[in-house]
C-alpha cells in the first residue's frame, strides 16, 4: 500500500532540501548557544552549539524537522562544516574578550565515518585560530552500532588532534559498557530524561548516581543535561557531577 504521508521523497521534502542547500550556501542558518555550567567553580565553562534554520515562510525550523533530510541527501558534511565554522569563529571572539570557554558541537553518525571529517576539523580550527582543546565533539552511542571499528578509529584520530570527545545522551541508545571501556572518549553526558526525574524518582536518582560514579572511576568528566531548578542543581553537585 502506498501512503503519501510516509514518502520521504515527496515534492515538499525535495523542495525543503533544495531550500536548505541554498540556506547553507547563503549563511542563512543560525547558531544558538546553550551554556555549560561548572558546578565546582560556579561559572560558565563553555557552550553547546545548536543549529536553527530561520525559514522565510515557516519561521524558525528546529533540527528535528530538517536533519533527517540532510543525512539522506548528503548535505550533512556541508551543514556540519557550517556549524563548526560559525561556532569556532564565535568562540574565537569570546576567547579574545577573556572568556576561555569550550564549544560543543554534535556530530552525526554519518559524519563520524566521513573520511574528510578530520581534515575539516583541523582546517576550521586553524582558520578560526582556536586551540583544538577548546572543541568538544559530541557523538551518540548509536554512532558506533553500524561500524564500531571505523568509528573508534575516527574518534582516536580526533583525540590525537587534541579535540575532546563526548558521548551524548548516554543511557538512551544502544548502551554498552564496552563503549566506555574501549572508546577514546573524555566525557559522558547524562540525558535530560534521567536528570529531570532525580527529585521525584528513586530509580532516576540511582541511575544518574551510578552513571556519575562509573564515569568518574574511568576518568571521564560528566555533564548533566536539562537542569531546570535549584534543587536539581544541588542534588547533582552533591553527587559530584
Amino acid at each position: 500500500v502506498y501512503e503519501p504521508d510516509l514518502d520521504d521523497h515527496s515534492a515538499e521534502q525535495l523542495a525543503l532540501v533544495g531550500q536548505l542547500r541554498d540556506a547553507i550556501a547563503g549563511d542563512e542558518l543560525e547558531v544558538h548557544y546553550q551554556t555549560i555550567f561548572d558546578m565546582r567553580h560556579d561559572c560558565v565553562a563553555g557552550v553547546e552549539a545548536l543549529v536553527r534554520w530561520r525559514h522565510p515562510e515557516r519561521g524558525l525550523v528546529m533540527p528535528a524537522d530538517f536533519l533527517p533530510a540532510v543525512e539522506r541527501t548528503g548535505l550533512i558534511r556541508s551543514l556540519t562544516r557550517w556549524v563548526l565554522r560559525a561556532g569556532l569563529h564565535q568562540l574565537a571572539v569570546w576567547h579574545a574578550s577573556g572568556c576561555p570557554w569550550s564549544l560543543a558541537v554534535n556530530i552525526s553518525p554519518k559524519s563520524l565515518t566521513d573520511p574528510l571529517l578530520l581534515n575539516d576539523v583541523r582546517d576550521l580550527l586553524a582558520e578560526a585560530g582556536v586551540p583544538a582543546e577548546a572543541l568538544v565533539l559530541e557523538v551518540t552511542e548509536n554512532s558506533f552500532v553500524s561500524d564500531p571499528v571505523r568509528s573508534a578509529a575516527a574518534l582516536q584520530a580526533l583525540r590525537d588532534l587534541g579535540v575532546t570527545v563526548s558521548i551524548d545522551d548516554f543511557g538512551t541508545g544502544y548502551s554498552s559498557l564496552a563503549y566506555l571501556r574501549n572508546l577514546p572518549i573524555n566525557e559522558v553526558k547524562v540525558d535530560r530524561s534521567f536528570v529531570s526525574g532525580i527529585m521525584t524518582s528513586g530509580a532516576d536518582l540511582a541511575i544518574v548516581e551510578s552513571m556519575i560514579t562509573l564515569a568518574h572511576s574511568l576518568g571521564f568528566k560528566v555533564v548533566a543535561e536539562g537542569i531546570e531548578d535549584a534543587a536539581t542543581l544541588k542534588q547533582l553537585r552533591d553527587l559530584g557531577c
